[in-house]
């Protein structure tokens, strides 16, 4: 009986298949290749036709690069020219960073930048431009090319109503009143004092929005719910 047991498990040791332990290099060259793999079940179209794809989105995305703002990802309409000779964004986001943020370097070297150019020109240095020519503005610390483009950057300041052609206002509080008179909308005080945003990208509310504002924020804009103090129940700033 000790015999026939000791055959029997010999017999099933036999029998199962040993199968040895291949690592994934061994299975499949290229791990980092992103081309689907013949085998694949989403693999209906042709090798060739996807590396032809592959290859024209990215000389495409290089091209787009050359002419695109690094930040906002816009095409760039005028440069923003530095010390440091980069021209890798906008002037609009220059112009947040400068005056919302008060950040005044370069974003690709991180050179402190006390005084930008506003430009079209693509190939002249900065020490090469006349300053006497150019248009200066204070709360930019930046010299204009355009003196048109100077003012549609200071009417970024300006208390107009997005709702109607109403003249700009004097004051943020006469901008209130009429917004809220005529229209029935209201401000988030708190993202007026801590969002760092022009006044005409700020959002208005009719009183149910602004509630459901607070308690739930805007996960479509990014901002967070207000948190109330448990102790006089008024609202804080944002979440971070």
């Amino acid at each position: 009986r000790y015999k026939n047991k000791n055959n029997n498990r010999n017999k099933k040791n036999n029998n199962t298949s040993y199968t040895p332990f291949v690592p994934v290099s061994a299975k499949r060259e290229n791990i980092f290749d992103d081309t689907p793999s013949p085998t694949s079940t989403a693999s209906s179209f042709k090798q060739d036709e996807y590396k032809e794809n592959h290859k024209a989105t990215t000389l495409s995305s290089s091209q787009v690069l050359e002419h695109d703002c690094l930040t906002c990802c816009e095409p760039i309409r005028y440069f923003a020219l530095g010390q440091c000779n980069h021209r890798a964004i906008c002037s609009l986001c220059s112009v947040k960073m400068r005056t919302l943020f008060d950040v005044q370097e370069c974003p690709i070297c991180k050179v402190s930048i006390e005084y930008v150019i506003y430009t079209v020109d693509t190939t002249t240095q900065y020490d090469e431009f006349n300053k006497n020519s150019l248009y200066y503005d204070d709360k930019c610390k930046a010299f204009f090319q355009d003196p048109n483009y100077l003012s549609e950057i200071k009417a970024l300041w300006l208390f107009q109503c997005t709702h109607c052609k109403h003249p700009p206002f004097a004051s943020l509080f006469k901008l209130k009143t009429h917004i809220e008179n005529e229209h029935g909308l209201v401000y988030c005080e708190l993202c007026l004092k801590h969002r760092r945003v022009f006044i005409h990208q700020q959002i208005l509310y009719t009183f149910p929005q602004l509630r459901d504002h607070m308690k739930y924020g805007n996960p479509e804009f990014q901002i967070k719910p207000h948190p109330a103090c448990f102790h006089c129940r008024s609202y804080n700033r944002p979440m971070k």
